[in-house]
C-alpha cells in the first residue's frame, strides 16, 4: 500500500506573480512506498513540462486520489475568489 501527501495553494489573480493572473502551487509527496518519478524537460521549441511516471495499479489510483483533491481544493479556491 503507498500513502501520498499533498500542498496547494492558490493566490488572488491579480498578475503580480507571472503577469499572467495569480500564482497556484500544489506539490505530491511521497509519504510512504510510492512508485513514482517525476520528470522535467525542455522541448525543441523551448517550453518546459514535467512527465509523472508511476510504477503500479495501487499508483496509479492513489495519484487519482490525490489530482481529484487537488482539484477540488483548487477549484474551491478559485470560486471563492470569483465570489
Amino acid at each position: 500500500m503507498n500513502h501520498v501527501r499533498s500542498q496547494n495553494e492558490a493566490s488572488h489573480p491579480a498578475g503580480w506573480y507571472s503577469c499572467h493572473g495569480g500564482r497556484t502551487y500544489f506539490r505530491i509527496a511521497d509519504n510512504g512506498c510510492t512508485d513514482m518519478k517525476v520528470n522535467s524537460y525542455t522541448d525543441k521549441f523551448g517550453s518546459s513540462g514535467f512527465e509523472v511516471v508511476l510504477g503500479g495499479n495501487c499508483e496509479l489510483e492513489t495519484m487519482i486520489r490525490a489530482l481529484k483533491f487537488i482539484t477540488k481544493v483548487l477549484e474551491d479556491e478559485a470560486k471563492g475568489e470569483r465570489d
